[in-house]
């Protein structure tokens, strides 16, 4: 995962365990809300300067003794909500030399409308089933985002 994601993650947590709406902590920090939505979705990275001002402002809130609107933390309410599905996929490819070899690919679902919608496709992810069915076991478990398969993959290729 990006530090960018990560970062506007934590910005997230904190922002909502404060109570803040994304345009009340922009309008506080003179900062745009459209911009705020960017550093927390990490579609931009942010300067050390301005995440400092963010989390000093939020934690300073938090400390203050301002109630937070939360009841049950972020974290405890994110973490029984499955948001993406990952499944084995196979097909063959014919190698000159070697004929027609097995390969094994990953389909990521999203969950849409009450149901699962196909999200993205990685094919040839490897030769070897078991190394294939490990990798889509801990992409499901991690919940990563079809955003980030092909660097997750990466890494967990041995």
């Amino acid at each position: 995962m990006y530090v960018s994601t990560r970062l506007g993650q934590r910005i997230r947590q904190l922002r909502r365990l404060a109570g803040f709406t994304q345009e009340s902590l922009a309008n506080d920090l003179s900062m745009s809300p459209s911009h705020l939505r960017k550093i927390e979705r990490g579609l931009v990275n942010t300067t050390v300067e301005t995440a400092a001002q963010i989390f000093s402002y939020l934690l300073g809130e938090l400390a203050s003794g301002t109630p937070p609107v939360l009841l049950v933390p972020l974290d405890e309410v994110l973490a029984n909500q499955v948001l993406w599905r990952y499944r084995l996929t196979s097909g063959s490819v014919r190698l000159e030399g070697l004929g027609w070899c097995p390969i094994y690919g990953i389909t990521v679902l999203r969950r849409r409308h009450g149901g699962w919608a196909k999200a993205a496709v990685l094919r040839d992810v490897s030769p070897s089933r078991e190394t294939a069915l490990a990798i889509v076991s801990r992409l499901d478990e991690a919940q990563v985002s079809p955003l980030h398969l092909a660097d997750a993959v990466a890494d967990l290729l041995p």
